[in-house]
């Protein structure tokens, strides 16, 4: 396996941390996998037997494309993170890195549920929240509750806003051992990113 050069996000490298005091298998499921970037790389590298899931065809290549390249194995697959097409309980850690807050609150929810459905007791979730704190909030049509539509490099995205307790309520079965509001100051795009993470153990 060849090593890549690239810097993965930090928020990643903080989930793979806790990763290490879990006490279930290395099994790992990205949903949102794809890109030209895919985050799965990581995971690879340390060891980690690695799926992901993906409804774009383009975004699959080109992940594809990058594995090839890199010498991994990531085993991306298309499909719909609020329909799963795995078992109950079938992977040790489960994670979505940018890409769940494209959808409205109710859709969320279904998508969650379903990260629980396939991970293993005791395993770990990784999901990251947009905040109201960003600066994007409220930018374009609201077509629901916090949700609003724009357009991003010459295509029509939805992004999805939380106030800083509201996303507790998805987890509020299970135990959050780690969350954090982050502001970063993007000076490429003279904006502020804000974002909530949470670490959710079943």
């Amino acid at each position: 396996m060849k090593m890549t050069q690239k810097i993965f996000p930090a928020p990643l490298y903080n989930f793979l941390d806790y990763t290490h005091d879990a006490q279930v298998e290395q099994t790992i499921l990205d949903c949102g996998a794809g890109g030209n970037f895919p985050k799965l790389a990581l995971f690879a590298i340390h060891g980690f037997e690695t799926y992901g899931i993906e409804i774009s065809e383009e975004r699959i290549q080109n992940a594809e494309n990058f594995a090839k390249k890199n010498g991994f194995n990531l085993n991306i697959t298309k499909g719909d993170m609020r329909k799963l097409p795995y078992e109950n309980e079938a992977f040790g850690f489960v994670y979505t890195y940018n890409t769940i807050f494209h959808m409205n609150k109710e859709e969320i929810a279904e998508a969650i549920n379903e990260m629980f459905r396939v991970l293993k007791k005791q395993g770990l979730i990784y999901v990251n929240l947009l905040s109201i704190d960003d600066s994007s909030y409220g930018i374009g049509k609201e077509i629901s509750s916090g949700t609003f539509m724009d357009e991003e490099n010459g295509e029509q995205f939805s992004h999805t806003y939380f106030e800083y307790k509201e996303g507790d309520r998805y987890f509020e079965d299970y135990k959050i051992i780690y969350k954090q509001i982050r502001r970063e100051y993007l000076s490429e795009r003279d904006s502020t990113q804000g974002m909530i993470d949470y670490i959710i153990r079943k």
